[in-house]
């Protein structure tokens, strides 16, 4: 264990299926002059990198993703990398007790699992292991509260919880106890809505009583927590943050799962195909692997028939005064003005199902590919 930085070069090498020589001629390509005889002498165990950038050199060049970017960052002595969002979200946030909301739609799904997993290691860093609690609720439709919260006092380690008073005086006593503490929510918004709207209840009325700072990141149903009763609104006090948007380096980093290697130049492309909805961006990896001499300029058409697609659609024709309201704004691409509650409810269902995209305060279709599937779906549905 005194050296692991070998044991995963090793590792990552051979998963790859690179040889020493090909990993020096890569390397190369990068700016990076790396001997034979030095990355010998790494996966000897003799020694390790001196410098960092050559460690993340390495690991483009294995295509690790974000989280064994790290581990290997870590194993050779240096620092590991830390999610700009997540980088952010702590400078902007005071020490103090705060309660984290995530609710994006895929963030257990690569990629977003491993920002949540960056998010919990620098949550812990700054206020330690033992106070960062992270819970799922339950996400089956019928769980009942007494079992809802029975499930969340055992994640919290919380003593006793039999139902929702229990597990707030449980975690009320365990935050009067502790100086900080850190309280990951994740997938808030799958499952029973009674029970959620309890556990929103019961974190008002605590973070109304002690210093207990509220996020919401992401979602429909917590914009109807803060927005939607004004004043009443269970969650009206707390602060909203937005994950970014994909970038170019978070597709290339995809692409490995799928066995492929994209340059900076494609991976633009697909993001402007996509519009950077990672359902979209699987499709296209999925294509760009069947068939990789497929024209871009088919990506589109292909998307736009895909069943993910015709899932955010077909619901939106069984209501005639719905679909022909959408369908009317999928001839243009902009679609209206971004608004912190969007007060139309099906412009609001649209823009949280990402088929709508906020760009410098106005609304627009996420790409060409979602215009052109909505219209043949739609229309599809007229009379």
């Amino acid at each position: 264990m005194k050296n692991k930085f070998n044991n995963l070069l090793i590792k990552y090498m051979s998963r790859r299926k690179i040889t020493v020589k090909q990993m020096v001629n890569e390397l190369f390509l990068s700016g990076h002059q790396i001997t034979e005889t030095t990355i010998i002498n790494w996966r000897t165990g003799k020694y390790k990198p001196q410098h960092r950038d050559i460690v993340l050199a390495c690991a483009k060049v294995l295509r690790l993703s974000k989280q064994e970017t790290n581990e290997f960052l870590e194993v050779a002595d240096f620092e590991p990398e830390e999610d700009t969002f997540v980088k952010n979200l702590f400078l902007e946030l005071p020490r103090y007790r705060t309660i984290l909301l995530l609710t994006q739609a895929d963030w257990n799904e690569p990629p977003y699992n491993e920002d949540l997993e960056t998010l919990r290691c620098s949550a812990q860093k700054r206020y330690q292991k033992n106070n960062v609690l992270h819970i799922h609720p339950p996400v089956a439709l019928n769980t009942d509260s007494q079992n809802y919260f029975s499930q969340l006092g055992k994640q919290c380690g919380l003593l006793e919880v039999r139902d929702e008073q229990s597990f707030e005086f449980a975690l009320e006593t365990r935050l009067k106890q502790n100086k900080s503490l850190f309280l990951l929510v994740s997938r808030f918004e799958q499952g029973a809505e009674e029970p959620r709207k309890q556990l929103a209840c019961i974190i008002r009325g605590i973070s109304a009583n002690l210093s207990f700072h509220v996020i919401l990141c992401g979602g429909e149903k917590l914009a109807d927590l803060k927005y939607k009763d004004g004043k009443m609104s269970l969650l009206n006090h707390a602060d909203v943050r937005y994950l970014p948007e994909l970038s170019a380096s978070d597709i290339e980093t995809l692409s490995y799962s799928y066995d492929i290697s994209l340059d900076e130049e494609l991976a633009h492309q697909f993001l402007s195909i996509s519009g950077g909805d990672i359902q979209l961006l699987k499709e296209c990896l999925m294509l760009k692997k069947q068939f990789p001499n497929l024209p871009l300029a088919q990506y589109p058409e292909k998307l736009s028939q895909t069943g993910y697609v015709y899932g955010l659609f077909t619901p939106l024709r069984q209501e005639p005064n719905t679909r022909q309201k959408v369908y009317d704004w999928l001839q243009k691409e902009e679609v209206g003005k971004a608004e912190p509650y969007i007060l139309d409810d099906v412009l609001r269902n649209l823009y949280w199902k990402n088929l709508v995209v906020e760009r410098e305060g106005r609304l627009y279709w996420r790409c060409e590919t979602v215009r052109m599937a909505g219209q043949q779906i739609l229309a599809g549905g007229k009379n």
